[in-house]
């Protein structure tokens, strides 16, 4: 996933998000990442907040908000790009 592609799939859902009754919230949860919070919005909506907060078998069991939260939001970007939709 280049940052082309992936800025490209977060279009797509943009004005899904914009529509969000909890977007900064969401924002908030994923450390400022609005491009996150897009995505897991749109494959997660209302569970967003708990798939977040649980871990998770592709990361290792850690949980998404302190994967991006240690820096590492990437990798998170990269297991809501396999989410199939």
């Amino acid at each position: 996933m280049d940052h082309t592609d992936w800025t490209s799939y977060v279009a797509c859902f943009a004005e899904e998000f914009r529509a969000c009754p909890c977007q900064d919230e969401l924002v908030s949860a994923c450390c400022g990442h609005r491009d996150v919070a897009c995505v897991a919005w749109h494959h997660l909506q209302g569970s967003a907040f708990e798939w977040l907060r649980r871990p998770i078998p592709a990361l290792d069991n850690q949980m998404p908000a302190q994967v991006i939260a240690s820096g590492n939001v990437n990798t998170v970007r990269s297991v809501l790009w396999r989410m199939p939709c």
